[in-house]
């Protein structure tokens, strides 16, 4: 509420108790908040956008599970942000030094380090004049808008998602194109906004990178590749899961290994295992697991 027509910043929004989640589910679809103390009903404008960030269960971010299982939140709160970022802290010796480097002169110097290409009034200035635009959405922009839509319905289908395309990601294509042509003071919505906000909420976490799945243990490991890429594995997997769909369809009640092996083996493309011993191995390690 005191952050009406303007940006609300939430550290720990992971720890936040259920009845503030709750109570944050109307402030966030209706941009309003409803109080009730004392017999008097009041309705409050909370016209804000909300920048928060969250900790993964565990404190460390699982790459092979989504994001809503990494996340203590509900689906109903993570669906109404327009944008999810996952930023992981991975070793880098360049980008190490770098940050080392700045953090050390912003404390050596204080305010000297820093030398930013435009003044805070500047800044303040241009946002103030940003947000009085009101931009119209072009025919053009509105065809690429409703293709995209129906792309990434689409898409959302067939490959590991985050969360499920749906209408309310609709209208975060429609507020990030606003956006955008807010952004480069434009009083129309063209085309490349709307590919820009597309490429924007591709790019989030609507596709999970999953970590390589590793095979074998330390004295198996130099006999072949010991890990795997996570799309190949649980295609291996799936194909062991329709194995024994069509064994259940023969109303069969026993499987040799022997049998499920030959059928990975004759099923499944394997460009770096041309040995057929290495390939039973292979498969014999996934059926292990």
């Amino acid at each position: 509420m005191l952050a009406d027509n303007g940006i609300c910043c939430i550290d720990e929004f992971d720890k936040m108790d259920m009845k503030d989640q709750v109570a944050i589910h109307e402030a966030m679809e209706q941009q309003t908040i409803s109080i009730a103390k004392a017999g008097i009903q009041a309705t409050f404008n909370a016209r804000a956008s909300i920048l928060a960030a969250a900790n993964p269960i565990g404190g460390r971010y699982d790459q092979s599970k989504t994001l809503k299982a990494n996340l203590n939140l509900s689906p109903a709160i993570m669906s109404r942000f327009d944008l999810c970022f996952v930023v992981l802290d991975q070793c880098n010796k360049e980008s190490d030094e770098k940050i080392a480097q700045h953090i050390v002169r912003v404390h050596q110097k204080k305010d000297k380090a820093l030398s930013p290409p435009f003044t805070a009034q500047q800044l303040q200035r241009y946002i103030k004049y940003a947000r009085s635009i009101d931009p119209i959405l072009t025919p053009e922009a509105k065809k690429v808008l409703v293709e995209q839509y129906k792309l990434m319905r689409k898409e959302s289908k067939s490959e590991r998602s985050s969360y499920k395309i749906t209408v309310r990601q609709l209208e975060s294509l429609i507020r990030l194109s606003e956006g955008l042509a807010r952004l480069h003071c434009d009083d129309e919505i063209h085309q490349s906004y709307v590919l820009e906000a597309c490429k924007l909420l591709k790019t989030t976490i609507i596709h999970v990178e999953s970590s390589d799945i590793s095979l074998y243990n330390d004295i198996e490991a130099d006999r072949n590749s010991s890990k795997v890429k996570f799309a190949k594995y649980k295609q291996h997997v799936d194909n062991i899961i329709r194995y024994f769909h069509s064994l259940h369809d023969k109303n069969e009640t026993t499987c040799k290994q022997s049998d499920l092996i030959d059928f990975l083996i004759s099923s499944t493309e394997l460009d770096n295992l041309d040995d057929i011993s290495d390939q039973v191995f292979f498969f014999g390690t996934i059926i292990k697991n």
